[in-house]
Formats: structure tokens, sequence, C-alpha cells
């Protein structure tokens, strides 16, 4: 399992699509410390196993 502080390189690794309570639970803390809903966004679609399996709009529909 690999989580958002996993430090090693993506690589050789296949990385499975998050489960939404997961991503849900970091955008929760995200907007507590003042980001907004499309900052969120667009910098998980920046992540691996984000932006391979999301639209923006698919990605709104997944965590609110």
């Amino acid at each position: 399992m690999f989580t958002f502080t996993n430090n090693q390189l993506y690589k050789n690794i296949t990385i499975n699509k998050p489960h939404s309570s997961y991503l849900k639970t970091i955008t929760k803390g995200l907007l507590e410390i003042g980001l907004g809903l499309d900052e969120i966004i667009d910098y998980f679609l920046k992540q691996p196993g984000i932006r391979e399996y999301f639209t923006k709009e698919k990605l709104f529909k997944y965590i609110t």
C-alpha cells in the first residue's frame, strides 16, 4: 500500500485507483486548511494513481 506520504519512486509499480473514502478524507483535511475545491482537484489530477483514472468532472463527483 502506498500513501500520499510515500517517497518511493513510482517507476515499476502499478498504482490502483484510490478508494473514494480515502480521497474524501484527504479532501476534508485540505479544505480545513483553506484550500478550495478547485485547487484540491487540480492538485489531485497531477498525482500518479489519480491522473490515470479521472477527468476533472469525474474526480469532482468522486470526492463530493
